[in-house]
């Protein structure tokens, strides 16, 4: 077997790197590196680096509540921990810059959140609607009431001056500016990420930044691990479990299987491993200590 840098997780799949520490660059390559060192000037889109990252991001942080989740005997607790899915539209007509909005309205409602909803990480991501108004995909970590969001933000429209009449709350308060909706698997992550969040409909540029979230998870990573002979062992075992799909180029080679989910290899060391490093991320997120894993383990 050909010497490989790497194996990397992600949700439905893990990638086998080939080490090409030692070899020079293509002319193709250093022709991107140029183009991205010259790219001085901020163009209002995402690039498909960012793209990329974001997708990583998130279908990691998606995991850690999935691996925990599996862990955590109480249901109120799992419930509770589950990724919601929010757009967030202008009620009215926008009138003040893209950077004003983002400032007057979204950074004090998500603050808002943060403190009547205890909402711990949030991921934002900023596009523009046919009719030219900027809006927002958001995901919050925690469970949210649709009525009294509907209020608040509408009420930080009507602070930023986005709303010509003051909201008045009452009870199944409603308003056509705000969609939220669970996400219930990390396939429907994926999804959501791919259909709002990373795509690009060629929509007028956002000005200032397009997308924002919670600092620690801007720092969780893919999962990966140096590929030794007993991983090579170990994937040759998984690949003589049943038939899945296997894609190879001269870069890498790609196992379209879930190893955390596939009845057929979650006896694997490979999907211990895993899960024990989504749950580390999970612990790092949400500031538990030794003590809680130590309870949680013992149900």
């Amino acid at each position: 077997m050909a010497t490989r840098q790497a194996i990397k997780f992600q949700s439905k799949s893990f990638t086998i790197y080939r080490d090409r520490s030692g070899m020079a660059a293509t002319d193709r390559q250093l022709s991107v590196l140029k183009q991205n060192w010259s790219a001085v000037e901020y163009n209002g889109f995402l690039s498909k680096g960012t793209r990329r990252k974001i997708m990583n991001m998130l279908n990691c942080w998606a995991e850690c509540i999935y691996c925990y989740n599996q862990t955590e005997p109480d249901y109120e607790k799992k419930r509770d921990r589950r990724l919601r899915f929010l757009t967030l539209t202008l009620p009215e007509r926008q009138s003040i810059t893209d950077n004003e909005i983002k400032r007057r309205i979204l950074m004090p409602f998500i603050q808002e959140l943060k403190s009547l909803f205890h909402v711990e990480h949030y991921f934002w991501r900023a596009e523009a609607q046919q009719n030219g108004n900027i809006h927002f995909h958001l995901i919050v970590d925690k469970y949210l009431n649709k009525e009294k969001v509907n209020y608040i933000w509408d009420n930080h429209c009507y602070n930023g001056g986005q709303l010509n009449l003051a909201p008045i709350w009452q009870e199944n308060y409603h308003s056509a500016s705000t969609r939220i909706e669970a996400i219930q698997g990390n396939e429907a992550v994926a999804g959501y990420v791919t259909k709002y969040v990373v795509k690009d409909d060629g929509g007028r540029k956002i000005f200032g930044r397009i997308w924002g979230c919670s600092d620690k998870l801007r720092n969780i990573a893919v999962p990966s691990i140096v590929f030794t002979n007993e991983v090579a062992e170990e994937v040759t075992r998984i690949e003589q479990v049943g038939k899945y799909d296997i894609h190879k180029t001269d870069l890498y080679i790609i196992h379209k299987i879930d190893l955390l989910r596939d009845k057929r290899v979650t006896d694997s060391w490979l999907s211990t491993e895993l899960m024990a490093f989504y749950i580390d991320q999970y612990y790092y997120l949400y500031n538990l200590n030794i003590l809680d894993r130590w309870k949680m383990e013992k149900g």
